[in-house]
């Protein structure tokens, strides 16, 4: 399918204007912008699939370790990290949001330090989204586990016929139980 030049260019924040920013903003939230675009994609591409929950958590975790990189290579500047969340909130749409919050909990059990830095300096120029967007109502997302697991539960287990007895084999010879012979 092609994606029209104007669609892809509201999906990657350019209806949002850029003149008050400086370089190092326009630099990081075009790179942010790409990775949460690109997490999008793989989260469409995975819809319906046998393992969706499997693969959100995988495209979750490499958009999270993206982020984390990214942060990085500005050192973690906290007016920086903290413009980009509150211009992310403000300014998003519900399901670009929902990719950045999952990033967020990602990077909250990588590094916790940051978010706590992010939600303290958060705040929200838009009214409408104040209360969806509140610290409390972030932290509660950021507690709920993101594990595939959660998912599967639902799932019953099929039932094999005659009680089949699973053993689990190393490949290989324990060096101790080799040496004590």
């Amino acid at each position: 399918a092609v994606v029209s030049t104007q669609s892809r260019e509201r999906r990657a924040g350019g209806w949002m204007s850029r003149v008050t920013w400086n370089p190092e903003q326009n630099a990081l939230f075009a790179r942010v912008m790409k990775i949460i675009d690109t997490a999008r994609m793989a989260r469409l591409s995975s819809v319906n699939h046998h393992n969706e929950s499997v693969m959100r958590s995988i495209y979750t975790t490499h958009a999270g370790r993206q982020l984390r990189k990214t942060f990085a290579m500005i050192k973690w500047d906290k007016e920086l990290t903290t413009w980009l969340h509150n211009t992310f909130f403000s300014a998003l749409g519900v399901r670009l949001l929902a990719i950045y919050i999952d990033m967020l909990q990602y990077l909250d059990s990588a590094v916790p330090q940051l978010v706590t830095t992010l939600l303290e300096g958060h705040k929200i120029n838009n009214p409408a989204r104040s209360a969806l967007a509140s610290s409390e109502t972030i932290q509660s997302f950021l507690r709920r586990s993101n594990s595939p697991n959660n998912h599967l539960s639902t799932v019953k287990p099929i039932r094999v016929a005659g009680n089949p007895l699973i053993l689990i084999i190393p490949h290989y010879l324990d060096s101790d139980i080799t040496d004590s012979k």
